[in-house]
C-alpha cells in the first residue's frame, strides 16, 4: 500500500467516524427530547395540543389546601389536617389538625405545615407528625425557603403592628429570637443563601398611601443589618433571594430587583411573578390582551407570548408552564406553544407538579392526578 492509499484510508476512517459520532448524538438528542427543544426555539417546530387525561382520588379537600411532593410520596393539608399519600393515591397516613389556610414547605427531611391566619407551626418527617410551635399571634405569612433548618414565620404581636420569629427545627423545634415591628406590616420573608441574614418585607403607610419596606436581619445576632423604605411606592408582596446580595420583589404594576442596594424597575400589570432557572416570569395585562413575559435580571426582556385568558397563577416545571384562574388551568410549553386545558375541577387551590407533564391538582372537594399527553 503506498502513502496516497495510506492517507485516503485514514480520510475515510475520520470521515466515517465523524458520521457515527452525528448520528449518536443526533439519536440521543431525539430520545431526550433536546432536538425539538432546539428546533422549537428557532421557530421550526410548534408544538401542538395534547390529551389530557385526568384520575381522580379518593381524598376531598376541605377549604384551602395546599400539597408537596416529599420522596416517594405526596403530602397534602386542608382545613382538618395533613395526609400522606403514595404517588399512585395510596393513604398512608393522616394528622387531625383545624387549620385555617395551610401552607406546606418541604426540606430534606422535613414538612411544615403552616397555618396562615392560624398560630400553629407543624412539622413532619416521612412516617408521620412531629410536634408543633405555637405563635403569639395570627400567623401573617412565612419565609418561601428555609436553610440551615431554620424558618421564619412573621405573625401578629400585641401593641405591634408585626413581628418576625426565627425558628430552628434541627433537633426540637425552638425559637431563636423575636423582632416586632411598630410601623410595618410584614407579609414576606426570604433567607440569603449563605443563611447569615434573611430579609423581610411588606408595607408602611405613606401618607394617605402605601409602598413597599425591607428589614435585612443578622441570622446570628438578630441585628438588623439594613433597612429600605423606598423598595417602590407600591405593595409587592412576591419576593425572594436570587443570590446573595440579590432581591427580587414582584406584584401588582412593579418588579424590582436590589442588586446590593442598585435597583432595577420593570413595570406593567403583573398579575403574578415568578423567578425560575435564573428568569423572571411574568403573568401581565396590555391593551386587553394577557401575555406570558420573561425577563432578565437586568430588566431585559427575553421572551413573550400571548395567552388564552387573563390569568393570576403561574407553575413551572421544566418545559411545561401551568397558568390557572380559579376555575382553569391552561398549559403551555416554554416556547409558547398551546398543549390544552383543564376546567373539569373548579376552584383551584393548589397545582404540584410529580413529573414531566404531570401533577396534582386539589380544589372544589376534587384531587386528581392529571398527565399532559
Amino acid at each position: 500500500m503506498d502513502n496516497k492509499d495510506s492517507i485516503l484510508n485514514k480520510k475515510l476512517a475520520i470521515i466515517v467516524t465523524a458520521l457515527l459520532a452525528f448520528l449518536v448524538v443526533s439519536i440521543i438528542l431525539l430520545v431526550t427530547g433536546a432536538a425539538q427543544e432546539f428546533f422549537m426555539s428557532i421557530g421550526l417546530y410548534t408544538e401542538g395540543e395534547k390529551e389530557i387525561t385526568i384520575n381522580y382520588m379518593e381524598y376531598v379537600p376541605k377549604g384551602n389546601s395546599d400539597s408537596v411532593i416529599f420522596g416517594d410520596n405526596i403530602l397534602m393539608a386542608d382545613q382538618t389536617g395533613v395526609s400522606c399519600f403514595s404517588r399512585e393515591g395510596t393513604w398512608k397516613w393522616s394528622k387531625e389538625l383545624n387549620l385555617t389556610s395551610p401552607v406546606l414547605l418541604q426540606t430534606e427531611d422535613k414538612v411544615i405545615a403552616v397555618d396562615v391566619g392560624g398560630t400553629g407551626v407543624h412539622f413532619f418527617n416521612k412516617t408521620g407528625f412531629i410536634e408543633t410551635y405555637l405563635t403569639g399571634g395570627m400567623i401573617i405569612g412565612m419565609s418561601e425557603n428555609t436553610v440551615n433548618d431554620r424558618i421564619c414565620i412573621l405573625h401578629r404581636a400585641d401593641s405591634y403592628i408585626s413581628a418576625a420569629t426565627l425558628l430552628d427545627f434541627s433537633s426540637e423545634v425552638k425559637p431563636i429570637a423575636t423582632r416586632k415591628f411598630g410601623e410595618y406590616y410584614m407579609s414576606a420573608a426570604s433567607f440569603a443563601p449563605s443563611g447569615d441574614k434573611f430579609t423581610v418585607s411588606g408595607i408602611m403607610q405613606n401618607e394617605e398611601t402605601y409602598k413597599t419596606v425591607a428589614v435585612t436581619i443578622s441570622v446570628d445576632s438578630f441585628e438588623v443589618l439594613s433597612t429600605d423604605e423606598n423598595v417602590a411606592d407600591v405593595w409587592m408582596p412576591y419576593m425572594i433571594y436570587v443570590k446573595e446580595d440579590m432581591i427580587c420583589y414582584g406584584g401588582g404594576e412593579k418588579i424590582v430587583v436590589d442588586d446590593d442596594g442598585d435597583k432595577t424597575v420593570i413595570e406593567g400589570d403583573f398579575s403574578s411573578v415568578l423567578v425560575c432557572d435564573g428568569e423572571i416570569f411574568t403573568v401581565c395585562s396590555e391593551n386587553d390582551k394577557s401575555y406570558v413575559r420573561v425577563y432578565s435580571f437586568s430588566g431585559r426582556l427575553k421572551d413573550e407570548f400571548e395567552t388564552k385568558k387573563d390569568t393570576d397563577g403561574i407553575v413551572i416545571y421544566k418545559n411545561t408552564i401551568v397558568l390557572s384562574d380559579e376555575n382553569t388551568a391552561f398549559f403551555y410549553n416554554r416556547h409558547g406553544h398551546y398543549l390544552g386545558k383543564m376546567d373539569e375541577i373548579s376552584q383551584l387551590s393548589d397545582i404540584e407538579f410529580t413529573g414531566r407533564r404531570k401533577f396534582f391538582v386539589c380544589g372544589g372537594s376534587k384531587t386528581a392526578e392529571v398527565h399532559i399527553g
